[in-house]
């Protein structure tokens, strides 16, 4: 039997132990991070949800629901802009600068298309701000995630 004095210490190593296993097991990933749990992943998630958010909001020509929307959806573009992606790490380092500038160009792209669609809202053109999420905003996805985005 362990002595009264020494089983509180011996608790207390014991779960910080365990604690520190946890932690380091969840750090030290044999696997890469999946696209969702980096920051840029959370910021491309989010944009995907405000889109569709916004969608509702035109359809519905709910002023305050699309406004709130684009404003997430730019929110979430402005920190992905601030991101590099993971896909940089496998550009050569020559052309590794030209690559993220291109990134964060076709960001630019998705933020201005959303002021366009805010702009929209604000006068009450639901049709028009819908045709620029439609055929702008959706339209850049698939070809900036073959391009930007690892398989």
């Amino acid at each position: 039997m362990i002595p009264r004095r020494f089983a509180l210490p011996a608790v207390l190593a014991l779960t910080a132990g365990i604690v520190l296993a946890l932690s380091s097991a969840s750090t030290y990933r044999a696997v890469p991070q999946e696209h969702e749990e980096s920051e840029l992943g959370q910021a491309m998630e989010g944009i995907k949800g405000d889109l569709k958010s916004l969608g509702k909001g035109i359809e519905a020509k709910d002023k305050e629901a699309a406004w709130k929307a684009v404003c997430s959806l730019q929110a979430h573009a402005l920190a992905a802009k601030q991101q590099v992606p993971e896909k940089a790490g496998s550009v050569p380092e020559a052309q590794r600068a030209e690559f993220v500038d291109a990134f964060r160009a076709r960001i630019s792209q998705l933020l201005k298309a959303s002021c366009d669609a805010e702009a929209a809202v604000h006068e009450g053109k639901f049709d028009e701000a819908d045709q620029v999420v439609k055929e702008t905003i959706w339209p850049l996805q698939k070809p900036s995630h073959k391009e930007f985005r690892n398989k």
